[in-house]
């Protein structure tokens, strides 16, 4: 009997411990592709990117790969149809189990985000289906795009993590931020 708690002791304390970054599954998030053709909502194509990988981060069991080994990849600009032999280099180029990719639309004051994801292990692309509300529910439907990936992908959570949600306190300052990272992003800049 003493065997037999000793070893269940050993393994919850293996379970409860966090396995290190580096040991999880990564994920690369490309850009949302502009579908509506909009061009003063370009910025956020990065901006849904950076925001759903923080929300996959935090909350979710998965290691995100950096947005500056993205830029290193020198990829085509964000488009409504990603080839898939794309997804597959970036997959093998970037260390990443899955590729999450999107689009966007806005429509008056509504808008609508899609996204699917390459699963290397699959060699498949999937579709994760969208969401959609009013353009002031923006950071809502970044939530519910990361949670759609994660749900499609079977992430198992973070122990006391949490999607990010992004607390940010307006639309306009969002705005700002995606756009200045998107700038300093395209001269090649890391950090």
């Amino acid at each position: 009997a003493d065997v037999a708690e000793r070893i269940v002791r050993e393994l919850a304390d293996l379970i409860a411990e966090p396995v290190p970054a580096a040991d999880l599954p990564g994920v690369a998030v490309l850009d949302f592709a502009n579908e509506s053709g909009d061009a003063g909502t370009d910025w956020l194509s990065s901006g849904l990117a950076e925001a759903v990988g923080a929300d996959l981060a935090q909350g979710f069991q998965v290691r995100l790969i950096p947005r500056a080994a993205l830029v290193d990849l020198k990829l085509p600009p964000a488009a409504a149809e990603v080839p898939q032999e794309v997804l597959r280099s970036v997959a093998s180029a970037s260390d990443a189990r899955w590729v999450a990719f999107g689009g966007y639309r806005r429509v008056g004051t509504g808008l609508r985000v899609r996204s699917g994801y390459y699963a290397a292990e699959e060699d498949e692309v999937k579709d994760a289906g969208f969401v959609e509300g009013s353009w002031s529910a923006l950071f809502s439907l970044q939530s519910g795009t990361a949670e759609n990936l994660s749900r499609l992908m079977a992430l198992p959570p973070r122990e006391g993590g949490e999607a990010s949600g992004l607390a940010a306190s307006s639309l306009d300052a969002y705005r700002a931020y995606a756009e200045g990272r998107r700038q300093f992003c395209a001269k090649g800049k890391v950090s």
